[in-house]
């Protein structure tokens, strides 16, 4: 009878139990073991570049209610892709924005804004929020701003309706 090949060299087996099997196997891993710790240093390292992260403004600003400065509303600035940057108003009504650091700033491009009062006392049962609830999600908010490759200021009135 014929036999029919496909071409290719016959395919080789391995046995586990065979010891060169298992030296085969310590080798590979002794040899590409450093080469995956240099690609992770390397990934890791180059995360850490100057260049890398969103590009960050600083900003400022001040809330009010009927006219009036409103202290503990959180401010959440809200970027398409997901990034957000937050501040807390104080008594005076200013607040200052924070993304990855304490007062960085922004992404800067189009945002929506948010507004949420913030417990002070964090109770389980906070009183309820000086400001209209709409304010609440980017929705339902109606305000935008765009921050810019400068030092940013806003100020928000905001309204009962």
């Amino acid at each position: 009878p014929t036999r029919v090949t496909s071409g290719c060299p016959p395919r080789r087996t391995t046995n586990p139990a065979d010891p060169s099997t298992r030296l085969r196997q310590m080798n590979a891993f002794v040899i590409y073991r450093p080469i995956g710790w240099l690609l992770l240093a390397l990934v890791v390292l180059g995360g850490c570049s100057a260049g890398s992260g969103p590009k960050l403004a600083p900003v400022s600003g001040l809330v009010r209610y009927k006219g009036q400065a409103i202290k503990d509303i959180a401010v959440v600035f809200h970027t398409a892709e997901g990034l957000m940057a937050s501040g807390v108003t104080g008594a005076d009504g200013k607040f200052q924005l924070s993304t990855l650091n304490p007062g960085d700033g922004a992404t800067i491009g189009e945002q929506h804004v948010t507004f949420v009062y913030k417990d002070p006392e964090e109770r389980v049962t906070p009183p309820p929020s000086p400001i209209p609830l709409r304010y609440r999600l980017a929705e339902t908010s109606n305000t935008t701003v765009a921050v810019e490759r400068k030092t940013n200021e806003f100020t928000f009135d905001l309204t009962e309706k």
